[in-house]
């Protein structure tokens, strides 16, 4: 026995049903609607169209490479273009690194494509110049480079070798000093023991009759250098007067030092701390060191210890008096 409903059609003229009344319901009750019969779902699916594999494939590939080419294209165009060739080089002037010398280094890079030069090669170039200590490099496009140079600043000249040459704050050789150029006036620095290694090995290849093709070391880092700035920042502080006229330190060793002052009548042999702890009692000994030895009969005043002050005279003229060329004063 079938319990589903009957399907009802209602054209809205039914007698019936225009009261308002169907089996005792109103027709937005039952369902019917004019011209239509009661809501169904369709017994079948409506069947789709099936894609082809190759289409969508063909589609997918396209699009693929539309979304690859164009921008390789662009990039081709970039790294190719006469447009990107570097054709300008800007450089910022400084003292020691003449303008002439960073174009000549840059000379073999113009033309290139400015996008893909590396950075790096022209670092190196720059490099090779004693004086460089940093390059800040900039591309402007389409086709110039601005390059600004760092110096290495000078602290002091010290002696290596047979020459004088600048060195920075942390005892590293810069170049040596050209011939007939002035120091500006930075803090002279003989040192000890300053041979270089390549003058070494050239005077004995020279007398050997050898020819040595070894390359030169890098240039060493002095130690006693930065304990010297030290050593005038320290005589400064404690000793202006004698500061103002100093002319030159001399390295014992890394730790001690000969000061040469026009300010004192002879040299003082000191190290780290020397001279805040025993300088002020020199300076009060000072008119009796002249009394007892005469204007330039001392060579030598010796701060270094703890519990005295070594007094260094020159060798008397008088023969007699030969044989006592030093003395000492407690400090109390």
């Amino acid at each position: 026995m079938s319990h589903a409903r009957p399907t009802q059609r209602w054209n809205g003229n039914d007698p019936l049903t225009a009261g308002g009344s169907h089996y005792g319901q109103t027709p937005a009750q039952s369902g019917l609607m004019a011209g239509r019969g009661l809501f169904r779902r369709p017994t079948t699916a409506p069947r789709r169209r099936r894609r082809h594999p190759w289409r969508l494939a063909a589609r997918w590939l396209l699009r693929g490479l539309l979304i690859t080419a164009l921008p390789l294209a662009l990039a081709g165009w970039l790294l190719t273009s006469p447009r990107f060739a570097l054709a300008e080089i800007s450089v910022t002037p400084t003292t020691r690194v003449p303008v002439a010398w960073v174009d000549g280094s840059l000379a073999p890079l113009t033309g290139s494509n400015l996008i893909s030069l590396p950075l790096a090669r022209v670092h190196r170039q720059l490099a090779a110049h004693p004086w460089v200590a940093g390059v800040s490099i900039h591309k402007e496009l389409p086709a110039t480079l601005r390059v600004e140079v760092e110096e290495r600043q000078p602290a002091a000249l010290v002696t290596y070798g047979e020459r004088f040459w600048y060195a920075d704050a942390d005892g590293a050789l810069i170049a040596p000093l050209a011939a007939g150029e002035e120091p500006d006036g930075l803090l002279v620095v003989r040192g000890y023991d300053a041979t270089p290694a390549e003058e070494a090995d050239a005077e004995a290849g020279g007398k050997t009759g050898a020819r040595t093709t070894r390359a030169a070391p890098p240039l060493p880092r002095l130690d006693y250098v930065p304990r010297a700035l030290e050593l005038v920042d320290e005589l400064v502080s404690r000793q202006p007067l004698w500061a103002s006229g100093l002319i030159a330190l001399e390295a014992l060793n890394d730790e001690d030092f000969v000061i040469e002052t026009t300010a004192l009548p002879f040299d003082l042999r000191v190290r780290a701390g020397s001279v805040t702890m025993r300088g002020d009692r020199l300076r009060e000994l000072l008119p009796r060191i002249e009394e007892r030895f005469g204007a330039g009969g001392l060579a030598m005043v010796d701060l270094r210890f703890s519990r005295r002050i070594v007094l260094q005279s020159d060798e008397p003229s008088d023969p007699s008096q030969r044989g006592r060329t030093s003395d000492s004063i407690k400090v109390r």
